[in-house]
């Protein structure tokens, strides 16, 4: 089988295992809940929390580009704005997380090479996951009172959000460790296939790229992306407090970075937002309802962002290919 054979079926064994995951937890959902209901629910939207939640979208792929501009250490420019929306887009409906891989390739475009942008991706995505582990461990400490399956886990959830804080400003330095480590095999012979490579993907968590800052900047953005969905809730009548929401909107988020992901991401959002805001006590049609609204609506509004961003995105001739790390 030739490389492009072999590309194309994992294309399609991707695109068969995510039809696969969202028709599987579509039928395992419907079974537990009122269709007609959540149809009334969506068709009984209130559109301005709709239009409110909709102009959110737009200031998350800013903060979010932002942050792409923290790592990269250049300025916020459009160019480097459009990469960012177009790959967090790709990201959110390409099958299986590969999406990802839009990244490299769109900073090809910018003269950063493959190895050093993919550590780049890793501490963007790394520090995702500190932000949404602090606000998850919050909002589990904060609704232990209320319900009484998450009062165990409080003290461990306490732990956890200090831990992400606490790795987010101690991870620069475990990876200047590991520079060190690296440089001090330089000279085996086993050693000159890797160093290319580890030294790219470490270079992502230099500590010159204000990965503090970018910490907070994530905790900004993941603020406003709860927002969001607490707004998207308030359309369709929920009265759930903001606390239900973020715990609710972790756990969605948490579903989505699974490799194990559905068709344009819809499934495992939609279930782990639905059996968490259940144990939170809401409807399951009305947290159904509102997870197909907000992850309609955010595809929807930054679908469109990603159209108009391919007219900056920047040519790859205008940028000096060779120049990689050094920026």
């Amino acid at each position: 089988m030739t490389a492009p054979e072999s590309s194309r079926r994992k294309v399609w064994l991707r695109l068969i295992a995510a039809l696969v995951i969202t028709a599987a937890m579509t039928a395992v959902i419907a079974a537990k809940v009122d269709i007609g209901a959540i149809g009334g629910h969506l068709t009984a939207a209130r559109p301005g929390w709709l239009v409110a939640a909709a102009l959110l979208v737009p200031v998350i792929s800013l903060l979010r580009g932002i942050r792409l501009a923290i790592v990269v250490r250049r300025p916020p420019t459009p160019p480097l704005l459009a990469i960012s929306v177009l790959h967090n887009f790709v990201a959110s409906v390409a099958p299986m997380r590969s999406g990802e891989l839009a990244l490299p390739l769109l900073l090809r475009r910018l003269g950063i090479d493959a190895w050093h942008s993919a550590g780049l991706l890793l501490a963007l995505r790394g520090y995702d996951l500190l932000a949404v582990l602090f606000f998850g461990g919050l909002a589990t400490v904060w609704l232990g009172p209320d319900i009484p399956a998450l009062r165990p886990l409080a003290p461990a959830a306490l732990v956890l959000a200090i831990g992400a804080t606490l790795t987010a400003l101690l991870l620069p330095r475990v990876v200047a460790a590991l520079h060190r480590l690296v440089a001090s095999f330089a000279e085996r012979p086993w050693m000159a296939r890797l160093d290319r490579p580890l030294c790219g993907i470490l270079s992502g968590f230099d500590r010159r790229r204000g990965l503090w800052v970018l910490y907070l900047v994530s905790l900004l953005t993941f603020a406003v992306n709860f927002t969001f969905f607490h707004w998207c809730a308030i359309a369709l009548g929920a009265d759930q407090q903001p606390m239900v929401t973020m715990f609710c909107g972790c756990a969605a988020v948490l579903a989505f970075v699974l490799p194990i992901n559905g068709l344009a991401s819809f499934g495992p959002i939609q279930g782990a937002w639905t059996a968490t805001a259940a144990l939170a006590g809401v409807p399951a049609d009305l947290a159904f309802a509102t997870s197909v609204l907000m992850h309609a609506l955010f595809l929807a509004v930054s679908g469109g962002l990603a159209l108009i961003s391919l007219m900056f995105l920047p040519r790859p001739d205008l940028y000096n290919k060779s120049s990689t790390g050094a920026i």
